[in-house]
Order: C-alpha cells, then structure tokens, then sequence
C-alpha cells in the first residue's frame, strides 16, 4: 500500500476544477460567556480532495463532520487557516478584487433550503438575474437569459413574476439550480440539495442534475446523508469522519467492497426495502467532541477492529488498489 500521492490523484482530463491540498478550516470560541478560556474545533483537518472537470464527487459522513464548511471553503465563503484551495487553477484568496470578481463565474452554490436562499420580496426572476446584473449584463439579454434558464430547469416564462412562496420546495429547488447555472460555472457545489424535498420530488431533482452533468459538462461536489442518490448520481465517494477523509473511491467500488470500518457502518446502516435483511448493529459510543480529538485513529474508540496501536498514531489515506484510498492499515481489499 502507498500514501496518497498528489499526482495519483489528478485527473487525467486536465486541470481540476476544484484543488484542496491540505485544507484546514479551525473555529476557536471561548468556552463559556463568563470565561477567558478557548476552544479550538477542527472542523477540517488536513484534506486533499479534486474534483475533474465534468466529474461529480459524492462527500458523505455524519453531521459534524466538516461536509458543510468544506462545501463553503470551496465556494470561497471561507478561508482556509491552511493549505490551499485552487479553481480552475487559481487561489481565490491570493489573486485579490480581480480574482474574487472572477470566482462566482467558476464555482456556485445550490443550498439545502431553496425557501431560505431566496429573497422572499422578490420575484424569482430577479432572484435569477442578480449574478446577470453584477456582471453587467444589459436588461433586455438578462431577459432572454433569465427564460432560457428557467426553460432549463423545467420551469415556464410566467413563473418569472412569481414570488417563492407561490412554488412548491421542488420547484424552489430548480429556481435555486437555475440561479447557480445563470453565470455558466464549471463547478456547482450541492450541499444537501434534496434533504428537504419529498422522495418522489427528490427524484425529479436528481435526474435534473444528472441531465444537466451531460447537457452542460457540469462537475459537481455532492454532499448528502442519503447515500442511495450518492451513489447514483458519483462517479467517486469521499467518506468523511471528524475533518478528515477516511476512504476514498470509485463509487461502485466502494459500494460494492467498503473498507473502512466507518464506511462499512454507515452503508449497514443504510435503509434496505428487503425484509429479509437484518437491521445492523448501531455504532458503540458517541461522536467525539472535535474539540477534543481522540489520539491517533479518530474513529478507534468506536471501531470493532481496533487495536492498542490505532490510540497511538493517526494512519495515513493510503492507495490500497488503484484509486481506492483508505485510513486504516488493518484493512485489505
């Protein structure tokens, strides 16, 4: 087994779309309204993740463990303490005004509350043509623009005028979609973009992005706890566990053979419509504080296959078989 390497990971297509190499993204608060003293949260710690152009990486793992504030240091609402991320091939927070102006042309976000990301005094058209507006765009093809996108997501010309409250959460959804597509971005960050939505309304949603991923050359960073449309929808999963990747693999591969103690629970987990299946042992003890990591393996004190060892060193992601990753050294394909 080898330890990650930058270049095995790279894609081969080109430069990626979305570069992290050793982000790390701490939160430091005082621990009480009355005391001096702090606390330091590592939301993420240490991560190295791409993402090819027209590729979507799937990123799942429980709440708390750093999917979301990864999600905003890749749109560039946050920056790292460490490391680097790079769209496109570049550094949004060293290439100044002009980069930053640059960035919501690379990279947009699709939130998990349409209602609660959109403007609710406006009507939906505005809210679609705010990004169309910022980049100067004139009236009359912010206009033309503004159906073609809503033609795109499976919306009509009339529903511009309307307000959010007038749509139902799945067509909030493909208003929010259509905003994130106004400015032609290469990447479209989803955090939980159908969490929020009725299953069959889930499904629309999903075959929405899918089609889009083909029409447009989209890549996508998908963050969700249903791992059933990550994995319909990844072509690679990332598995996250207290800021840190765990496993990391094709998708079919890592539904087809997990090898993370981790990623074994959480897929054991997953709800089976076999009645024959046995419900799964649920994981022993409690997600640890982030403020205070356990020493060495950070998932140890709730493996079954941990050893004294895993307390004393945290192991390396390592390549296992060609281009499946995993934290563990007790594992083998």
């Amino acid at each position: 087994m080898g330890t990650l390497g930058r270049e095995e990971t790279k894609p081969e297509n080109g430069t990626p779309v979305l570069d992290m190499v050793g982000v790390r993204r701490h939160y430091v608060s005082r621990q009480g309204f009355f005391s001096a003293a702090t606390r330091t949260v590592r939301a993420v710690d240490g991560v190295d993740l791409t993402v090819a152009p027209g590729e979507t990486l799937g990123l799942v793992g429980e709440s708390g463990c750093g999917k979301s504030t990864l999600a905003r240091l890749a749109v560039g609402l946050e920056s790292p303490n460490t490391g680097s991320v790079r769209l496109d091939g570049h550094d949004p927070w060293e290439g100044g005004r002009e980069m930053r102006r640059k960035l919501p042309g690379l990279v947009q976000m699709i939130f998990q509350d349409p209602f609660a990301s959109l403007n609710p005094r406006l009507p939906i058209g505005w809210s679609v043509a705010e990004g169309l507006r910022a980049a100067g765009m004139d009236r009359a093809k912010r206009r033309e623009r503004v159906l073609e996108l809503l033609s795109l997501v499976g919306l009509l010309p009339e529903h511009a005028k309307r307000f959010p409250h007038q749509f139902s959460g799945g067509q909030r959804q493909r208003v929010a979609v259509a905003r994130g597509l106004a400015l032609s971005p290469r990447l479209l960050v989803c955090d939980e973009p159908v969490s929020a939505l009725d299953v069959s309304v889930q499904a629309q949603v999903i075959n929405l992005l899918a089609d889009l991923k083909e029409r447009l050359g989209l890549a996508y960073l998908f963050i969700s706890h249903d791992l059933a449309v990550v994995g319909h929808l990844s072509d690679r999963v990332a598995v996250m566990y207290l800021g840190r990747v765990v496993e990391l693999a094709p998708a079919e591969a890592l539904y087809d053979a997990p090898l993370h103690p981790y990623t074994r629970a959480l897929l054991a987990a997953a709800p089976s419509i076999d009645p024959a299946r046995r419900l799964p042992a649920p994981l022993s003890g409690d997600t640890p504080d982030p403020a205070a990591m356990p020493h060495g393996c950070r998932f140890h004190p709730r493996c079954a296959l941990a050893v004294p060892e895993c307390a004393a060193d945290e192991p390396e992601l390592t390549q296992v078989v060609p281009g499946h990753f995993v934290r563990c050294p007790r594992v083998a394909p």
